[in-house]
């Protein structure tokens, strides 16, 4: 639709109008504060714990992958979902959205890897680790 192909040109340009910066694994990713404030509150207590309303310095986000915190700012402005991978290096797996879906709160993201995982990656060699995952 419209509103999310300009939703997603927002995100493309907040490197320039954005007032957020992320740095997840040596990258730095842009964003927009009243966005994350709407859209994903675990996100926005992060803008406001470092810099209120003032524009913060970079945000450090630790144990997330460049891939998976792309999912999730896409999902966050656009309900994207990702197309996925079952080779971490060729993008984005179901488990590793899942887990930042999890600890930044975004419920519809996690929803979604949940069911790909359920829908196509469940064998016996995968069992096990699903079944500690679902555990946490």
């Amino acid at each position: 639709t419209s509103l999310r192909k300009g939703m997603l040109r927002l995100l493309k340009g907040a490197s320039e109008m954005g007032d957020v910066k992320f740095v997840v694994d040596g990258q730095d990713f842009f964003a927009h504060r009243h966005i994350l404030r709407v859209r994903s509150a675990a996100l926005y207590e992060l803008v406001d714990a470092v810099g209120g309303d003032s524009r913060p310095s970079a945000i450090p986000i630790s144990n997330v992958g460049k891939d998976e915190f792309t999912v999730l700012l896409r999902y966050v402005y656009a309900n994207e979902t990702p197309k996925w991978s079952t080779n971490e290096s060729d993008g984005p797996c179901p488990r590793a959205v899942l887990e930042i879906a999890d600890k930044f709160g975004c419920t519809g993201l996690k929803l979604v890897a949940e069911a790909e995982l359920a829908d196509n990656h469940i064998a016996a060699e995968t069992a096990a680790d699903l079944i500690l995952l679902a555990d946490c």
